[in-house]
């Protein structure tokens, strides 16, 4: 077991091997994806202030439009927000875990760096595919409706 051990140590390090360009690569990255994830969240508090302003003059403006009232564009925007901010978050972790990994010269930070930057991606992909599917399912109910008519 000790023996293993050694091996191990010997051949794995803790620190980043890392060309100069490549690691300025990196740092740029992780600065562009720390700005898009903060002009992001901004962009959440403006929506949540307008759910909310929506909200409070809803209930002094409701017409009954059905689907067009204040209240359901209340509901889609907040349904927005919650998909809007999973990849910002990740987006943000994968920028401060760089920075870090970068400073401080750990493998550790470049590992959850590019953890998070691999959740990110994954969560897009697969909110990519759900849109299509619904565009898809649109369509094909629009389709129907037009020939039913």
């Amino acid at each position: 077991m000790m023996q293993y051990m050694d091996i191990y140590q010997d051949t794995y390090s803790s620190e980043i091997d890392l060309s100069p360009d490549t690691r300025r690569y990196l740092q740029e990255a992780a600065k562009w994806a720390k700005f898009i994830s903060v002009v992001g969240f901004v962009y959440i508090g403006l929506m949540i202030l307008g759910c909310l302003s929506m909200l409070l003059t809803s209930t002094i403006l409701d017409d009954g439009l059905g689907l067009y009232s204040p209240t359901m564009l209340v509901v889609f925007s907040v349904v927005m927000v919650l998909f809007t901010v999973m990849p910002l978050i990740y987006m943000n972790r994968f920028a401060t875990k760089m920075q870090l990994a970068l400073i401080k010269d750990d493998v550790n930070y470049l590992s959850e760096s590019f953890k998070n930057l691999k959740s990110h991606y994954k969560f897009c992909g697969i909110f990519i595919v759900v849109v299509a599917v619904l565009y898809g399912l649109a369509i094909i109910g629009l389709v129907v409706w037009s020939s039913l008519s």
